[in-house]
């Protein structure tokens, strides 16, 4: 019988990491605020925009490196357009459920929104076309574009350059990884014919 044994390990941040962490908390805090500010009702609304706005955090406590949203998708559209969300309509119609990696029709007068696996469903796959489920126009698969919730921004938040967008983003917070490949060295010395990850 194999016994496991699980122990949490503190790792406290750098100095450095610290401070990119404040400022994607900040933000992340802006977004909130910025919809408390109109009641708790629209807080509870928009969720989905709460919980988009903490990703970096769980990604930096997690150890990852915080990447540029990366909207494209195989079959994004090429030109970079993107479709805003209308953010009163947050569900697919197909699947009834929360958008997940969000598509739109380039249908008139007004684009319909889906995820991009449901509407994948019902047109084809990449280069494929048919009628759009909710008003029967033509749809390709290649021109559906990314569709985006919009950002809240409170009056008091400031909206930051590029540049330093940019930093942040390609910023990687090491300390998790760094502690975990040495615990594992660790256990590799201490039984090296165990189970372990080998590098």
């Amino acid at each position: 019988m194999h016994f496991q044994s699980h122990h949490t390990i503190r790792i406290p941040f750098s100095l450095e990491e610290r401070s990119e962490y404040k400022k994607l908390e900040d933000k992340a805090l802006g977004v909130y605020k910025g919809l408390k500010k109109r009641g708790m009702k629209e807080v509870r609304k928009r969720y989905l925009l709460v919980t988009s706005a903490l990703t970096p955090l769980r990604i930096a406590c997690a150890g990852g490196q915080i990447l540029e949203n990366d909207s494209k998708g195989a079959n994004a559209n090429k030109t970079g357009k993107k479709h805003v969300i209308d953010p009163e309509n947050t569900t697919c119609s197909i699947c009834q459920d929360c958008f997940v990696n969000p598509r739109a029709t380039q249908c008139k007068p007004s684009p319909h929104v889906f995820c991009e696996e449901c509407i994948e469903g019902v047109i084809g796959i990449k280069g494929s076309a048919g009628p759009c489920p909710l008003c029967r126009q033509p749809v390709k698969m290649s021109n559906l574009l990314c569709a985006e919730f919009p950002e809240v921004c409170h009056s008091e938040e400031k909206k930051s350059s590029k540049d330093e967008t940019k930093n942040m983003c390609q910023f990687a917070f090491k300390s998790k990884v760094s502690r975990l490949l040495q615990e594992l060295k660790k256990v590799r010395d201490e039984d090296p014919k165990g189970e372990q990850v080998k590098s």
